[in-house]
């Protein structure tokens, strides 16, 4: 037995590239979809490129949304002290308002 091809293999070969034109000739007519495809692949290459840069974009959008968050968890937490603080002041508000009138009632002039 030899390695190579045998001689009805070599009779037969014609015959398989005659069988197999009308799927080389499909092909060869695919081409231009294909150049289209590939056209519509390498635009879209360009366009990821651009959504590279705006993820980059949401990204510090995204920082800067957690910058906002600890902005408004202060501006809470300072509103949360100025009740307080309110809560506090109002009944030293009414004292100061009773010594108010107590120091007025010793200013008067006596009859």
């Amino acid at each position: 037995m030899t390695d190579g091809p045998s001689l009805l293999d070599i009779a037969l070969a014609p015959m398989r590239i005659i069988a197999s034109l009308p799927r080389a000739i499909e092909g060869l007519q695919r081409l231009p979809d294909i150049a289209d495809s590939l056209e519509r692949i390498a635009e879209f290459e360009e366009s990821l490129e651009g959504l590279a840069g705006l993820a980059e974009s949401l990204a510090g959008l995204a920082v800067a949304t957690q910058g906002l968050s600890a902005l408004a968890a202060a501006v809470e937490q300072l509103e949360r002290v100025a009740g307080d603080l309110t809560q506090a002041v109002q009944p030293l508000q009414g004292v100061a308002q009773r010594l108010n009138r107590f120091g007025r009632g010793l200013g008067s002039p006596t009859s």
